[in-house]
């Protein structure tokens, strides 16, 4: 009996080392692509970081160059990793990725918290461990993983997950520093409200949190006048994209908008839009099986909040970025850059599974776990396939674009290739090129 008492307790002092480990070999895995994968070379909106170069050099950078639009985005804090990480490495496409990995691991290290203070049955929290940081860090996400530009999402999801954590602490604090914990959310929240449009989304999320811990109404006050007052800062002298939906086209298209959120959910398994929007479907019914589950044990609230904020961060962006998008199609959805919140919902999902399970009885745990385990390995095992596939081709590509602009004069495909829109002017394109050659940045 002593040897078990001891060893139980040694568990117990291991345990968030434990639980840990899942979360070291998937970033492992993904580091290693990274710097496998990676080539250091500019690709499509990497380029739009060019005038703030150009205008470091010529000593005219504002801030209301730092501060204007890139696409819907108000992306202030990116801008200036940019610029710090641009002339500190001469525009070193592959330490950019390198960046965008610490904010996904500070993305990570929110969510095992999540699960080392949420979920207490050992054998529950390391397969939620498993589980979550598999999904984190999937390769379906393979733009993100290999476009410098990309800080801008990770730096927005990682400011989101901090100001989750942080809400859920003050939800729970019970000591004097619930002051500086509902501040340091105030903060994440306006970081990732100006470093990409979806942080925005965080301000409801957030109010949720509130309203479910039943935090005082000083608390929700100041936390709608905070988001009041940031969402009107951002959208002051705010311009509609011109490549953006006509605002009310979704209510046209009903149809094909509900297919398009179903096809977002779905792109963390597969980027195939028809099998993506039946998984999306699939996830859905999940989804609502578990929250019945939520509201027979919504006297444990507590447990649930996090992943519940996951899902409500995921859902909100599936329909704002479906109402923006819905004008090129419903394959569009499956981009992979959206995974990076896609994932959010699966991972949202299994967090609340693991919960509710973790909430009941330990004798049908066993049979539970199985199911889990079952249902989403095939899931994992495809996103895994796709996206090491698509690592593989994307690396290639940029490959070849690397090769063709380091020609003397590339031509018009070459362009096209490195910026291939169609509202992109490729002769502005092929004067950054000339600039970025001429200051011997981005490996030219």
């Amino acid at each position: 009996m002593k040897i078990l008492a001891h060893w139980d307790t040694k568990m117990k002092m291991q345990r968030w080392q434990i639980l840990l480990i899942p979360f070291v070999i998937a970033a492992g895995f993904i580091l290693y692509s990274i710097v496998h994968y990676g080539v250091n070379t500019p690709l499509w909106d990497d380029w739009d970081s060019v005038p703030l170069f150009q205008k470091a050099d010529n000593h005219t950078l504002g801030f209301s160059d730092l501060w204007a639009q890139r696409n819907e985005h108000r992306i202030l804090f990116p801008n200036i990793v940019f610029l710090i990480s641009a002339y500190a490495t001469h525009w070193n496409i592959k330490f950019e990725l390198l960046i965008s990995f610490v904010f996904s691991v500070i993305t990570a290290l929110m969510l095992y918290l999540f699960v080392l203070s949420k979920i207490k049955q050992r054998s529950i929290a390391l397969l939620a461990s498993i589980l979550i940081a598999a999904w984190f860090y999937s390769p379906i996400q393979y733009e993100n993983w290999l476009s410098g530009v990309q800080i801008i999402w990770f730096m927005s999801v990682a400011a989101m997950a901090v100001s989750l954590y942080f809400l859920d602490r003050f939800g729970s604090a019970k000591h004097i520093n619930r002051r500086l914990i509902f501040g340091a959310a105030l903060v994440s929240a306006v970081i990732a409200s100006y470093s990409m449009g979806d942080g925005l989304l965080l301000w409801p999320i957030g109010l949720g949190i509130l309203v479910a811990y039943r935090e005082t109404k000083q608390s929700i006050s100041v936390w709608i006048a905070a988001a009041l007052g940031t969402i009107s800062i951002y959208y002051y002298h705010y311009k509609t994209p011109a490549n953006s939906s006509p605002p009310t086209l979704f209510l046209h298209q009903r149809l094909e908008f509900i297919r398009y959120v179903f096809s977002y959910l779905g792109s963390a398994i597969t980027s195939y839009p028809p099998g993506a929007e039946g998984i999306g479907v699939k996830l859905t019914f999940v989804l609502l099986a578990l929250l019945y589950m939520v509201w027979m044990k919504r006297n444990q609230i507590e447990k649930f909040v996090p992943w519940l904020s996951l899902i409500g961060v995921a859902l909100l962006s599936a329909v704002i970025t479906a109402i923006a998008r819905l004008n090129l199609g419903i394959a569009q959805s499956t981009t992979s850059r959206y995974a990076v919140f896609s994932l959010l919902y699966v991972i949202g999902l299994t967090g609340l599974a693991c919960a509710v399970l973790d909430s009941c009885t330990v004798k049908r745990n066993t049979i539970a776990i199985l199911i889990i385990s079952g249902v989403t390995a095939p899931l994992l095992i495809a996103s895994y396939a796709y996206g090491t596939g698509d690592l593989q081709r994307q690396s290639a590509f940029m490959e070849d674009v690397k090769y063709c602009t380091r020609e003397a004069n590339p031509d018009r495909a070459c362009l096209l290739l490195t910026a291939p829109y169609p509202n992109r002017n490729t002769i502005l394109t092929g004067a950054q090129l000339k600039y970025i050659k001429t200051k011997h940045w981005a490996g030219y």
